[in-house]
Formats: C-alpha cells, structure tokens, sequence
C-alpha cells in the first residue's frame, strides 16, 4: 500500500529547491505512487489588474518568450535527469505562472491532488524573512494537505 499517491514538489533550480526534490524523489521511491513537479515563472509583466506594460510592447513579448523557452529546457533537462536516476517514479511537470508562488504551488495542489507538498526552504531570517516573506511559510500556513519543508 502507497502512502502518498501524488506528492508535489515545488522547483525553482535553487540548491534548496534541489534538495526538496531528492527528498520527495526517496518518499516517492518509498511510499509514493507519482511525483509532480511545480515549477513557477514569476513573470515580470503580470500584475494585479492586467498587464499594461505586455499589451503592445514588443520587446516585453520576446522576452517573456525567451524566459518561457529558457525554463522549458531547463526543465525538460530536469525531467530527463529524474527519468535516468529515478524510471520507476513517474514524473508530471507543471509550469504555472503566477507573480506569487506559494498561491500557485496551492493551486496546482488542489488541481492535482496531490496528497503532500514538498517544498524547500531558504532559511532567511530576522528583517530579510519579514520584507521578504516566506513561500515555504505561506505554503505551509494555506495548504490543505500535509506540507514537508526541506532546508
């Protein structure tokens, strides 16, 4: 019997990031039935109300395609890399663009399923946590299901 049947983990190609996924890659091999991975474009041209800024702006629409294209390489690289270390887990990877991540790492829980979110932590503490927040906190505090965070 499975413990978990869909564990999500966020991803952002941070070292923190990495080792969230290793550890839900072994609870995967352990105890899981599938592993989906979130991976959150922060696009610079989405804002509250719109974007102002994207709807004639050239420059604005080629670059946020290069970001597009460059994160899905990166990320097909990632799911080649998982595939070769990892064939017996099968592996979804989610591509969510959102200006606030830990809401699209929840939104992406609820869309799939998933029964455990693991997420990692940079650790900040003291004025940077306070002006910069904490997505692992905000994950943690909004999900629905049992969250792992790994520092």
């Amino acid at each position: 019997m499975k413990v978990f049947n869909n564990i999500l983990c966020s991803y952002d190609f941070s070292e923190h990031a990495d080792r969230a996924l290793d550890r839900a890659l072994q609870l995967c091999s352990a105890c899981g039935e599938k592993l989906t991975v979130v991976h959150v474009l922060v696009n610079p041209f989405l804002y509250e109300g719109g974007s102002p800024l994207l709807r004639n702006n050239v420059l604005a629409i080629d670059l946020l395609g290069k970001m597009r294209e460059d994160e899905q390489k990166n990320l097909d690289a990632l799911k080649a890399k998982i595939a070769d270390s990892h064939p017996q887990v099968p592996v979804d990877i989610v591509v969510e663009e959102d200006n606030d991540i830990g809401e699209a790492v929840i939104a992406v829980q609820e869309r799939t399923g998933a029964d455990l979110i693991v997420i990692g932590s940079h650790g900040r503490k003291g004025i940077r946590r306070v002006f910069l927040g904490s997505v692992a906190e905000g994950v943690l505090r909004n999900a629905n299901c049992p969250v792992l965070i790994v520092k």
